[in-house]
């Protein structure tokens, strides 16, 4: 037998100054182990205790592989982990969670596609990528068997099922679309299975051995019987390709994942060739869902994906929980207005509905119907009964209530209103009627909001122009005679939409159409603002304060196509009414109806995707619930029962039936056990390293191809937590940076571009209760209505007054076409002015900075071309109230340094010279080279001359080089430097009072391997502790994923 497994490298990654803390990046397996998740995160494992949604710990596996695989043994005492060729066996909970434990990594000579344990648990099966078993005993570890069956297509996926000692089938999914099974004992094929259109991506056999369930490059999911080799069954519904498969439910049911971000669960009927897709799960971001896996005991399933978030999935979302530790108390119940009939004695007429319905704290549902019949389903949601008839509300009613208060309000056209107070056991303990007087016109609206703890606000409007807006002041226990105030209405066409009171300077906002709201003083009764189309935008859905103190609000508020935001409204001294908007996004998943804070401070936003409701976490980006309810266009009501465990109800109609949906507690701590990160690569990374948070943590924003900036923040064990994820971009990021900012030491200022010469400033505030805020301060309109260009780098230089108070900032953008503009941006007017316009060549320009010695202005740029230039503007940017546009006129350098593309550039100031300047740059052709820049103090003229030369610095393109902060040393600077080698290297510079040889010379101190596949960006910042002392460097490193580590000195 000529194979045999070799030694590789083991997970050790040790290295004299980097030293890893986190990885965040894709996932691409997952499994159940008891009350574990198992899953891997590059070349680490990590393992967490899923119900409690603790990360019990992180180890690293392989030193560079990444694993692709976990198999667990029969007896739950053994683990195999797989990457590549490579692969380790795990015995024992012991070494599975000892943290340092060395494991022994062994390799075969091809790539490794599955592995399972026998049924005895004493040999592993290894299926490589050329349709080959080794069987491997596990006591010896040595390869005591090799089948390789007769037909070597290269195998794109594969699978083994061990259904008992004797039998082991595999199954071999190809590039051509085909599927070998094929027996392992004896070596012969079962069945070839054909009828995809495309590579097989997965393949499974069900665990009885009957069934083989494969899915494809075709989008299609297919059933075969082992028995005839048939398919059975074919599954259409993903958007793109699928890449995982799990049976489940006694094989009655297959969970998949695929590259359009979803997971759908199929069932298959013996009398349908159509898979039916019974759910679809949208768990994941960006780009692939790469594995799963379900818990068939409890019907729970896990998901992993590019954006190297894990997501938990309750499968039986209807039903009550299979684990008895949770008891959810989810249900779905639904009643025509026949049963209704029926079972309360009461008839119902020809064509009556029921008008509205709402909940009770008391587990009882009010509904009244349009003929006036006030119905109750009561005894925790099972016995209807019939409480009156009021001919009142015959046609027309509006219907208001107040779950904890158990407190429900009926009003008519003509502005009676009948309120009910229903006692704990869901009796109806007192109704009171409410008469409007004097009205010129008919109710056609009334919203309510809670005052306080006794009193709560009807807010009432009739068409009529000569009837105001009716306020109504009344108790909850209705006890007392209500107060009715009439206000103004705006002097502009405004339906009421909704409602927000502040009581803390009782103030009451009401929202309308076309983004119009107004503001009333309740103090005086006056109309204090009226904002008048706000913003682009439609219907304002929801209003709710969410902070106040006196004199200011922050109202969080929805608007029906997708935009939500924060906006503080403040009266200043003299009674001007202010606002600013310190946070807004326009979510993609449809119409919003409401928002709101939960117990977290998370935004959790509701509204309707086509025929369906959905529950949406906007802060950490998951989707809660959703039902398919047929769309808007019906009655329904959303309920908070408790929203700290993830408790909601839905009601609705559909079909001549009452509906209502109880989602029940979460079974889950938390559904998403971890955030990740972007769902594609990472292109740029800036942190905020002049602010710590009163945790230790570091602001910082990410920009990815899959278009999004994320808020975020890194904490000094190099743990990450997201605050904000936003999509104002429409193609893939290129640069992100913090700017200067001096306006506020809490307020700061981020700059994004992207393709199609998208520009956005950001405001970025740390609010003290409501945390991390961001808002899209302003944007650089591009040139063209159809742009086409991508701005490739930027930099500012901050403007001041007088009183050496910011004012702006002149920024400076290079773009793909070899353009390269300078604009000054205003900063209270929002305003950007093209000041200078000029092109270098037809290259594509990378990297610009500005450069300020001596008293002069002077424009870098570095392009693919391997030249760096520099131009002095100083006279230019003095003369920018000339009315022309004026161009680049003084070319001081223009030099070759590299044979290709500069990629990044770092400049660093001589500690011993201010007139010296050494930059030191990387590009595609692998090298890095220090180039020393002497300004003269008395003339424009600028020497160049190469330090220092590293031909071989890395083995690829070298992607992004960062400064590191000096550790109070003036005698060497060191820089971090990143490479699609997937290499860190940190390489000191070091310098001389006096010229010496290895002045400027680039020494390289350190070298590791990053997790991060594609790596291609890096930005470094000390993180200090409370008393300023001991420091720590921390790098972010962004590609394909987020890696976190600290420099050490």
């Amino acid at each position: 037998m000529n194979a045999h497994l070799q030694p590789t490298e083991n997970g050790d990654n040790s290295s004299p100054i980097l030293r890893p803390l986190s990885h965040y990046g894709p996932v691409v397996a997952c499994r159940f182990y008891k009350e574990f998740v198992l899953a891997s995160n590059g070349p680490n494992l990590k393992i967490y205790r899923y119900l409690e949604d603790e990360l019990v710990l992180t180890k690293r596996i392989f030193k560079e592989n990444k694993i692709h695989g976990i198999a667990i043994s029969h007896d739950l005492t053994r683990f195999a982990l797989y990457g590549s060729r490579s692969f380790t066996v795990v015995y024992g909970e012991k070494e599975l969670f000892d943290e340092k434990f060395d494991h022994l990594q062994l390799g075969v000579n091809d790539w490794i596609k599955s592995m399972e344990f026998s049924y005895d648990d004493k040999v592993v099966y290894l299926l490589t990528a050329h349709n080959v078993v080794f069987t491997v005993d596990l006591g010896t570890l040595k390869i005591i068997d090799e089948k390789s069956f007769k037909e070597k297509s290269i195998l794109y996926s594969g699978s083994i099922q061990v259904l008992s000692q004797e039998k082991v089938l595999i199954a071999a999914g190809t590039i051509s679309g085909g599927v070998f099974v094929w027996d392992l004992f004896e070596n012969k094929l079962i069945r070839n299975l054909v009828g995809h259109e495309g590579a097989i991506f997965d393949v499974k056999i069900s665990n009885d051995g009957n069934y083989c369930a494969s899915c494809s490059d075709d989008r299609s999911v297919k059933i075969w019987d082992l028995s005839t080799g048939s398919n059975l069954a074919t599954g259409w519904g993903h958007n793109s390709r699928i890449w995982n498969l799990c049976w489940y439910d006694n094989n009655k049911k297959i969970f998949s994942q695929s590259e359009d971000c979803t997971s759908r669960s199929w069932i298959y009927h013996e009398d349908n060739d159509l898979l039916y897709c019974e759910a679809v799960y949208e768990t994941n971001l960006g780009k692939h869902i790469w594995c799963g896996d379900v818990n068939d005991d409890f019907k729970i399933a896990v998901t992993g994906g590019a954006d190297g978030r894990l997501m938990l999935i309750n499968l039986k979302s209807l039903e009550p929980s299979l684990n008895p530790s949770f008891q959810n108390n989810c249900w779905k119940k639904q009643f025509s207005m026949d049963v209704i009939s029926e079972l309360t004695k009461v008839e119902i007429e020809k064509n009556e509905i029921f008008k509205n319905y709402v909940d009770l704290n008391n587990n009882s549902i009010v509904c009244i119907t349009s003929k006036g019949k006030v119905f109750i389903l009561k005894d925790n949601y099972s016995k209807w009964e019939f409480l009156y008839q009021d001919l009142l509300y015959d046609n027309y009613s509006l219907t208001n209530y107040f779950k904890e208060e158990n407190l429900v309000t009926f009003t008519s056209s003509k502005g009676t209103i009948s309120a009910l107070k229903f006692d704990d056991n869901s009796g109806l303990s007192k109704k009171v009627t409410i008469k409007i007087n004097n009205l010129k016109g008919k109710i056609t609206n009334v919203l309510t909001t809670k005052k306080n703890d006794e009193n709560f606000l009807m807010f009432m409007e009739s068409p009529n122009p000569k009837d105001g807006f009716m306020l109504i002041e009344a108790n909850f226990e209705l006890t007392t005679e209500p107060i009715i105030t009439s206000l103004g209405k705006p002097e502009t066409l405004f339906v009421l939409t909704c409602l927000a009171y502040d009581i803390t300077n009782n103030w009451l906002l009401v929202g309308s159409r076309h983004t119009t709201f107004v503001l009333y003083d309740l103090d005086t009764g006056k109309m204090l603002n009226v904002w008048k189309k706000f913003c682009p935008g439609d219907t304002i859905t929801s209003m709710s304060i969410i902070d106040s103190s006196y004199g200011k609000v922050i109202l969080m508020m929805t608007v029906r196509d997708g935009l939500y935001m924060y906006l503080e409204i403040r009266k200043d001294p003299v009674g001007n009414i202010l606002t600013k908007i310190i946070q807004n996004n326009r979510i993609q998943r449809g119409f919003l109806e409401g928002g709101f804070l939960n117990h977290k401070k998370e935004l959790i936003l509701y509204g309707f995707k086509s025929h369906t409701f959905f529950l949406w976490n906007e802060t950490r980006q998951f989707e809660i619930f959703k039902e398919i309810c047929g769309g808007a266009h019906r009655i329904w009501n959303f309920v908070i029962n408790d929203c700290a465990n993830d408790n909601y109800k839905f009601i609705y109609n559909k079909s001549a039936h009452l509906v209502i949906r109880n989602t029940g507690n979460a079974i889950f701590k938390d559904n998403c056990l971890d955030n990740g990160t972007h769902g594609r690569e990472i292109r740029n990374v800036t942190i905020l390293s002049n602010y710590t948070r009163k945790n230790g943590g570091k602001l910082f924003i990410s920009g990815a191809e899959d278009t999004c900036v994320r808020l975020s923040e890194i904490l000094p064990n190099g743990e990450v937590n997201n605050f904000w994820s936003l999509r104002r971009h429409v193609s893939g990021l290129q640069k992100t940076k913090f700017i200067k900012s001096e306006k506020d030491e809490k307020v700061f200022y981020c700059i994004t571009t992207a393709a199609r010469e998208e520009f956005f400033l950001w405001e970025i505030i740390d609010h003290p209760i409501l945390g991390p805020l961001i808002n899209c301060y302003a944007t650089l309109e591009p040139s063209s209505a159809e742009p086409d260009l991508r701005i490739m780098d930027f930099d500012t230089l901050p403007i001041y007054n007088s009183k050496q108070e910011l004012q702006g900032y002149l920024i400076l953008n290079v773009y793909s076409d070899s353009s390269i503009k300078i604009f000054e941006f205003n900063l209270n007017k929002r305003r950007f002015e093209l000041l200078i316009e000029d092109r270098y060549t037809t290259c594509c320009l990378w990297d610009t900075r500005f450069i300020l010695k001596n008293g002069k202005l002077f424009v870098m740029v570095g392009a693919t071309d391997g030249y760096i230039s520099i131009w002095d503007i100083t006279f230019e940017i003095s003369d920018i109230r000339k009315e022309n546009i004026q161009c680049l006129q003084k070319l001081l350098i223009r030099q070759q340094i590299h044979q290709s593309g500069i990629k990044t550039h770092t400049l660093i100031q001589h500690p011993y010279d201010y007139n010296i300047l050494d930059l030191v740059t990387g590009g595609d052709d692998n090298a890095l080279v220090n180039t020393r820049l002497v300004f003269s103090e008395i003339s424009n003229n600028i020497t160049l001359e190469i330090k220092s030369f590293k031909e071989n610095a890395a083995s690829s393109t070298i992607t992004s080089s960062t400064l590191i902060p000096s550790y109070k040393n003036g005698k060497y600077a060191k820089i971090i430097v990143t490479s699609v080698d997937q290499r860190l290297r940190v390489w000191r510079i070091d310098y001389h009072l006096d010229s010496t040889s290895n002045d400027g010379e680039l020494v390289c101190e350190d070298c590791a391997y990053t997790t991060v596949a594609d790596t291609g960006c890096s930005d470094v910042c000390l993180i200090e502790d409370k008393q300023n002392i001991n420091s720590k460097c921390i790098a972010l490193i962004g590609g394909a994923g987020l890696s976190c580590w600290e420099i050490t000195s």
